[in-house]
């Protein structure tokens, strides 16, 4: 899905491209404000080097997909990510 996201194949993502997967994520259907955009923006650069790398990426999809540390319900997301996943990724393509 990383790459997917980072249409400019430089192997890190920019705020643009970050904003432009998190409104696929949303279908479009909510359109996302520059401050929304932002804060997630820098809730994934754990670095603060202005891009988000990969594992950021992964740490980042992985605690927004999967809140829970330990239960059925994160054995249920775990399952579900791997159908979800590819869903998004394929969306995001498509635009």
């Amino acid at each position: 899905m990383f790459h997917a996201v980072d249409v400019s194949a430089d192997r890190r993502l920019d705020e643009g491209e970050v904003h432009k997967f998190l409104e696929t994520l949303n279908s479009g259907k909510v359109q996302m404000t520059a401050k929304e955009s932002k804060t997630a923006f820098l809730e994934m650069d754990e670095d603060q080097s202005g891009f988000v790398f990969f594992e950021e990426f992964c740490s980042w999809y992985a605690r927004r997909s999967c809140p829970l540390p330990s239960d059925a319900s994160a054995v249920a997301c775990a399952t579900d990510g791997a159908t979800v996943a590819p869903k998004i990724a394929a969306a995001y393509e498509a635009q």
